[in-house]
């Protein structure tokens, strides 16, 4: 089962895919299939099997693949996971998804450990307004930690230094 469906998946008739798949019974080893399309390429396919087996990480990330990105975040947000919220929030940067990236890197700022590259992604790229606007965000939250503060004081004395003494008279 497994083969015959990653053959259909290989000659693109993903319609008997989607039969084959809702079809109790059958024995077909989904997420093998899902990574093997993956790995060629073939982003579509993957998404039917990663869906169908419910792994939301590797959905996210196939999703990410085929620029569905508004889908990719809400699949992100069923993984709960800090690999897949990186994939998508860089992919959302890359592409220039700022609103969708937000809700991204808000969850990987939270975090002290992905924070620092979160930000230098944002920064290589020449995206300082746009960084400084989630930290801000960020900085409202119930889950504002020390570093957030530091790390908005140097992208303010970095890029934005008249609005430098506010932020230290505010904060």
């Amino acid at each position: 089962d497994t083969e015959l469906v990653h053959a259909l998946c290989r000659v693109n008739a993903l319609t008997d895919v989607e039969e084959f798949i809702i079809t109790p019974g059958h024995f077909a080893d989904l997420e093998d299939v899902g990574d093997r399309c993956f790995g060629v390429e073939l982003y579509v396919a993957a998404k039917m099997m990663f869906r169908a087996v419910e792994n939301w990480p590797k959905l996210a990330h196939a999703l990410v693949m085929l620029k569905e990105f508004k889908e990719a975040v809400h699949i992100a947000k069923k993984a709960k996971s800090i690999p897949t919220w990186r994939i998508v929030c860089f992919a959302c940067v890359d592409h220039h998804e700022f609103l969708l990236a937000s809700t991204c890197a808000l969850r990987l700022l939270v975090e002290e450990a992905e924070m620092a590259e979160c930000i230098e992604y944002y920064e290589e790229r020449g995206h300082f307004q746009e960084i400084m606007d989630v930290l801000e965000l960020a900085l409202n939250s119930e889950r504002a930690h020390a570093a957030m503060f530091t790390e908005m004081a140097d992208l303010l004395s970095k890029y934005r230094e008249e609005r430098m003494l506010n932020f230290c008279r505010m904060w």
